[in-house]
């Protein structure tokens, strides 16, 4: 009687039985300090999305660039980090598979911005004459590999150009300074360098704004960026997938309009912007391309673009909620 009663306890899920004691996983995060793109981990830690998922989120600040979070996530010391779509792919065809779990910036979220004094390209030069006149520029990049500089790469690619006519300089994420000293002559970045650049301290002017619809050709500005990224073989791990859904959750939190002074408290808090004029600046240009899923027709575009040396399908790059086009889990 006494094994059957404990039998029935077991079914009816004894934590003893089962030996879990109700402790949440641990999912380590890379990310790059003041990056716009971690604010769905603050906001996920702000609002408990990761309590109510069964999950801590541990965050540690990497420094670099893309190729530098690739690099933690390879050496096993996070759980996820983001990539692009594109960093994916090569990441695959080079033996080490990877997987979008969730959407983070799935459109790109890149402006171009010239400093001060320089002839050109000025802001309103069409494309692809305002890439034409980049010949010879010095050019802020995060970090060679990073996916600043694949995208700067195909920039320069798609007007007839090759990276070899210009020089990219690694500002290991911290462009302002070297715009400043004039180490640069222009920057290609996301937020909140951007606004802090043209907005606060109008270093430069913004010559092309991939967020802006119609900067650029289709096949140019309408591609897939990122999302955050595990190892395929742990794509479907428990923990992986609770943490996926607490991102989403606070995606969503970002995209609704009425959200926008919590979130501006929480970038100010985490993202080391604290003056107004930016965090509007910087909020304004970038919640909208926050999305947990991506299209899957762009993705197909995105790997159509790259120069592969076997097709990949787009169950090669995303899965879970990366997969829902609609964004639902």
């Amino acid at each position: 009687m006494v094994a059957l009663v404990a039998s029935v306890a077991c079914l009816l899920g004894c934590a003893a039985c089962s030996g879990d004691s109700g402790k949440k996983s641990t999912v380590r995060f890379a990310a790059l300090p003041n990056s716009i793109f971690a604010l769905p981990l603050y906001v996920a830690q702000d609002q408990g999305y990761f309590e109510a998922h069964g999950v801590e989120g541990d965050i540690t600040s990497v420094n670099g660039g893309g190729a530098q979070l690739l690099a933690a996530l390879g050496g096993g010391s996070v759980d996820l980090t983001w990539a692009s779509v594109e960093q994916v792919a090569l990441s695959n065809q080079n033996g080490n598979p990877l997987r979008i779990v969730v959407g983070n910036n799935t459109r790109q979220p890149w402006a171009l911005v010239v400093r001060n004094g320089l002839d050109k390209p000025k802001a309103g030069t069409p494309y692809p004459d305002v890439v034409h006149d980049l010949k010879g520029a010095r050019i802020g990049v995060s970090t060679v590999g990073s996916a600043s500089y694949l995208t700067l790469a195909a920039l320069l690619k798609s007007a007839g150009m090759d990276i070899k006519d210009v020089t990219p300089v690694q500002t290991n994420n911290q462009p302002v300074p070297l715009l400043q000293a004039n180490q640069v002559d222009a920057v290609l970045d996301g937020e909140p360098s951007v606004c802090i650049m043209t907005t606060d301290l109008k270093l430069g002017q913004t010559v092309l704004d991939y967020r802006k619809p119609g900067s650029l050709p289709t096949e140019v500005q309408d591609v897939a960026f990122q999302g955050w990224v595990v190892p395929e073989k742990k794509s479907h791990d428990k923990k992986i997938t609770e943490a996926a859904e607490a991102i989403s959750d606070a995606i969503n939190f970002i995209r609704d309009p009425a959200n926008v002074e919590k979130v501006k408290e929480i970038a100010a808090k985490h993202l080391g912007t604290t003056k107004p004029d930016v965090l509007d600046c910087e909020i304004k240009a970038q919640a909208d391309s926050f999305n947990s899923s991506f299209d899957p027709a762009v993705v197909t575009r995105t790997l159509d673009g790259l120069n592969l040396k076997a097709p990949q399908a787009v169950s090669d790059i995303i899965t879970g909620i990366a997969a829902q086009a609609d964004g639902t889990k």
